[in-house]
């Protein structure tokens, strides 16, 4: 869905606990295709996030 695309969206945000919780949210209530799209997020500049 849309709002999905605006959540990951959020994972770049400025902010680093913005994208912390972004991805948190994500990974916990999109397990599945959405991880996909979060597989950019394993190139992604915060170490955290990896």
């Amino acid at each position: 869905g849309s709002y999905v695309d605006e959540i990951i969206d959020l994972a770049y945000d400025d902010d680093p606990d913005v994208r912390m919780e972004a991805i948190r949210y994500v990974y916990q209530f999109y397990e599945g295709e959405v991880k996909e799209k979060l597989t950019v997020g394993l190139q992604h500049e915060d170490a955290r996030i990896r």
